[in-house]
């Protein structure tokens, strides 16, 4: 709230196009492969399928951090890092784990389902750039 409106939307906060088939390259800033189709990021908007990857992909990768840690040291940083840049957009969202019908963890995931104006707000070009930083 202490920034203005438009603040990670100026230079040198958005990557463009560009930069990302650099870092992709030089294999950083969690750039792996080169964009399939070469549009630019203001015209690309975040859908739930996606947003569903993303935290598929959060939560594999706190998994892997926590492979050989005893269970009181594992983390889930990387799905907490997501939902906090998702709760930064004004919107209330949240990630649990399924029990299965003895009340014990089932291994499946599910998450707020994104409605009406939490959908919009994620949506808008002004929040588009929060997620690429």
């Amino acid at each position: 709230m202490s920034k203005p409106e438009n603040y990670y939307g100026q230079k040198p906060m958005p990557r463009s196009l560009t930069e990302i088939q650099k870092c992709t390259l030089e294999q950083k800033l969690s750039c792996v492969y080169q964009p399939l189709i070469e549009t630019q990021l203001e015209n690309i908007i975040l859908d739930e399928l996606h947003l569903m990857l993303r935290i598929t992909a959060a939560i594999n990768w706190d998994k892997a951090d926590n492979m050989n840690k005893c269970p009181c040291e594992r983390t889930t940083a990387h799905l907490d890092a997501l939902i906090g840049a998702i709760n930064n957009c004004r919107v209330c969202f949240q990630v649990w784990e399924k029990k299965d019908t003895d009340g014990k963890r089932s291994g499946t995931y599910d998450f707020t389902s994104l409605m009406g104006n939490d959908k919009k707000l994620l949506l808008e070009p002004s929040q588009k750039i929060a997620w690429c930083n």
